[in-house]
């Protein structure tokens, strides 16, 4: 039987506040700036392990790697652009949107959008209407070579009551179809951990929710979390301990007169046991220690906030690190790191990388 626990909100204190027993010492903090060629958009996507750090940029049409040698220091080795004469190049923009890192194998996402009436080879872009078509693809490279990227050739699965995922999973990128179970936003968001593949279902009358499948038994029914009258599953996280389904702050995405809750359920993998959490925003997971972050609002003057938990076996959030911090673009936790991405276009934009103490 599942146990259900429902956490009470933790004031916040303005500014930036360092609990007691925080897990991550600013002193190991390190931010990597942007340099010329940079757009606003540098830090849109970020992926991080060990020994690579991925920074995406797609209106700059690059991705930026930083590599971690045996003392700890992080330094630009490579830019990453797409192949020539792909769309991405012709169009000068769209490459380094959706970054996934697994060892040294980087899987980089690119889209881009063009009216019709600019496209010589409309076939080239998998949506074309009479006003625009967009171009949607796939690039592997191999950050320990100088090899060349490789374009992946994968199609856009359009058939009905069906959707197709492309993830990286043990160094090999791969496409997997899922019955989309009758729900009009199944996908809209994703998360993946080894075999674990969680895909959020928002519904903005009934709320919604994620599944989480096992991709090593696909004969096994994927489990279905939700919560009576709550919006979830714009936004998911997994680890191999803990599944995350949330909401990402911004109302727009939904009515103003619905009386759907907005909240986050968290849930252990092992034990089943849930636990229910006020913060809402961008989700993501390292092992146990969880990440939420609020971002900036068009609608409100509030600055961006940012909660990082240590979450116990029995999914009992413990607020290690909160900030509230205006210049923050954007924050997650990935293995090991946390990773913010803080500045404007004006000023500069940093990548800031802290050591997680999980």
């Amino acid at each position: 039987m599942r146990i259900i626990k429902v956490i009470p909100s933790i004031i916040l204190i303005i500014g930036i506040v360092l609990l007691p027993k925080m897990s991550m010492s600013n002193q190991d903090r390190i931010c990597l700036s942007s340099e010329p060629g940079y757009s606003a958009y540098f830090g849109f996507s970020v992926a991080i392990n060990e020994r690579y750090l991925a920074v995406g940029d797609f209106n700059a049409n690059r991705v930026s790697i930083y590599t971690r040698d045996n003392s700890d220091q992080w330094t630009k080795s490579r830019y990453i652009s797409p192949p020539t004469n792909s769309v991405p190049h012709r169009v000068g923009r769209g490459f380094g949107r959706n970054l996934q890192l697994d060892d040294d194998i980087l899987l980089i996402g690119a889209s881009t959008r063009q009216s019709t009436k600019d496209v010589a080879n409309l076939e080239e872009f998998q949506f074309v209407d009479e006003s625009s078509a967009t171009f949607v693809g796939q690039y592997l490279a191999k950050l320990s070579s100088e090899a060349e990227i490789q374009t992946l050739d994968f199609s856009i699965d359009t058939t009905p009551e069906f959707v197709k995922f492309t993830i990286l999973l043990e160094g090999e990128v791969k496409q997997i179809t899922l019955p989309d179970n009758g729900e009009e936003e199944f996908g809209y968001s994703t998360a993946h951990h080894q075999n674990l593949f969680l895909v959020g279902s928002p519904n903005k009358d009934t709320g919604g929710g994620a599944w989480l499948f096992e991709l090593d038994k696909p004969e096994k029914k994927p489990l279905k979390l939700s919560l009576p009258n709550t919006y979830l599953g714009t936004k998911v996280a997994v680890s191999e301990e803990f599944i995350a389904v949330g909401f990402d702050g911004d109302y727009l995405d939904i009515d103003y007169d619905t009386n759907l809750l907005k909240k986050t359920l968290i849930r252990s993998i092992n034990s089943g046991v849930i636990s229910v959490i006020d913060e809402v925003g961008i989700l993501s997971l390292s092992k146990n220690i969880l990440a939420v972050m609020r971002p900036e609002l068009p609608y409100d003057s509030k600055p961006p906030l940012l909660k990082v938990f240590r979450l116990d076996s029995d999914t009992t959030p413990n607020l290690i690190i909160c900030r509230e911090q205006k210049d923050l673009i954007d924050a997650r936790v990935q293995n090991g790191f946390l990773v913010t991405v803080e500045g404007s276009y004006s000023s500069g934009i940093n990548v800031c990388l802290e050591s997680l103490d999980q």
